[in-house]
């Protein structure tokens, strides 16, 4: 069995989305979970839904995985929608025994970009020092954690010549990097990667429960738990997938749990627990740290004018 966690704050529209394109797909041996906090409207039938108050979002996954009985978990988020065959394309994924985790494309739109912080501070001098320096020039990759601790979002980009850069282990003497590229695209094979998409993970139940669930030590929005939980798991001697077929569409929103992003304490706290629990200290997150709070505090004066 397959379980489908959605967790969800006052989107009912965004919510009612998701759940009509999860029907779409073959949901026989599925179950679908709903963890809610706020307004929630439960008209679907094939939806099990528990309540979580807790004000820390952390709690809410932690909850889903908990009451789940599928052996595959699998999390997107309310503002999600996805595509025919993408449950499909999950299963597939674990049918390899050394697979602990997989992902796959999460499309975000030109014109949604704005919503997300990633994509808005990459732009001009400012973006320049973004993509260069935190994100290694490696911005358009698939799946790769950068020594700064940032994720490169190359998975969010749509029909991106760079979608499906491999890892470089992977790449076999006789093959050309350029070849190499060319066989995941056509092919869409899943790739081994460094963390998952939070709003498109899916983890072995049994795996969850070995590593002791998310760390609720995580504040607020709980930025990194997510990849927090993936990068422990995998530390187990599992590896991450991502799969090129299990896509989807994340129309992200600006209302719900959206609206306690700007916490910069509890984002920064956050990052820095992750960050210590998987690296050790360099330069690049050094700037790391001054880049993010210099953003944040433009980011506040501006949203003030």
């Amino acid at each position: 069995m397959i379980t489908v966690i959605v967790t969800t704050k006052n989107r009912e529209e965004s919510l009612r989305r998701c759940i009509k394109s999860l029907q779409k797909n073959d949901l026989k041996g599925v179950e679908i979970i709903v963890v809610y906090s706020g307004r929630f409207n439960n008209t679907e039938k094939i939806v099990h839904a528990y309540k979580c108050d807790k004000k820390s979002l952390v709690f809410a996954r932690d909850l889903g995985w908990r009451k789940a009985k599928g052996e595959i978990v699998v999390y997107i988020d309310d503002d999600v929608e996805v595509t025919k065959d993408w449950l499909k394309a999950i299963k597939d994924s674990f049918k390899d025994i050394s697979v602990a985790g997989s992902s796959g494309p999460t499309i975000v739109s030109k014109e949604e970009m704005k919503n997300r912080d990633v994509f808005r501070m990459n732009k001009g001098i400012v973006g320049w020092f973004y993509k260069k320096i935190i994100l290694e020039g490696r911005e358009k990759e698939v799946g790769k954690l950068c020594s700064s601790g940032m994720w490169t979002p190359g998975s969010n980009y749509e029909n991106s010549k760079d979608t499906y850069v491999i890892a470089r282990e992977q790449q076999r003497p006789w093959q050309s990097r350029a070849g190499l590229l060319r066989s995941a695209r056509n092919n869409k094979v899943p790739i081994s990667v460094d963390y998952l998409e939070a709003c498109n993970m899916a983890l072995r139940r049994s795996l969850i429960e070995k590593v002791g669930g998310f760390d609720l030590g995580f504040k607020g929005t709980s930025e990194w738990c997510e990849v927090d939980l993936a990068m422990r798991i995998k530390k187990l001697g599992y590896r991450l997938v991502f799969n090129p077929k299990a896509k989807v569409y994340h129309h992200v929103s600006c209302d719900g749990v959206f609206k306690a992003r700007d916490n910069y304490k509890e984002r920064m706290d956050n990052f820095l627990r992750y960050y210590f629990k998987h690296f050790k200290i360099n330069w690049r997150f050094l700037m790391c740290v001054v880049f993010l709070n210099g953003y944040w505090v433009y980011k506040k004066i501006w949203k003030n004018i």
